[in-house]
């Protein structure tokens, strides 16, 4: 029975160099490395290392090497309001 890939969900509180910080709903932190190999996500497609800031909402899973956790795939919510600019620039409709 193959090993399920550990994950974690939360909002990315630090995101500089090659590594990022994620919070989840319980106040646990976590930080991942960003390696070459690593998949940034945003409606299954891949999108640019700079879209992974502070206050985006993420799924990572990851791996352990070294005693260090990195993140294999980073897969950011849609909507996330920190970068939304389409949702906040577009009036409500009635």
């Amino acid at each position: 029975m193959p090993l399920e890939t550990p994950d974690f969900y939360g909002t990315v509180t630090m995101a500089e160099g090659q590594g990022f910080t994620v919070r989840d709903d319980d106040g646990v932190e976590r930080p991942f490395v960003v390696a070459p190999t690593t998949r940034i996500l945003r409606d299954g497609k891949r999108v640019a290392r700079a879209q992974l800031h502070e206050g985006v909402q993420v799924h990572t899973t990851y791996g352990e090497r070294l005693g260090t956790w990195v993140a294999t795939d980073v897969e950011i919510y849609s909507g996330t309001p920190s970068r939304d600019l389409t949702a906040a620039a577009a009036p409500a409709k009635r």
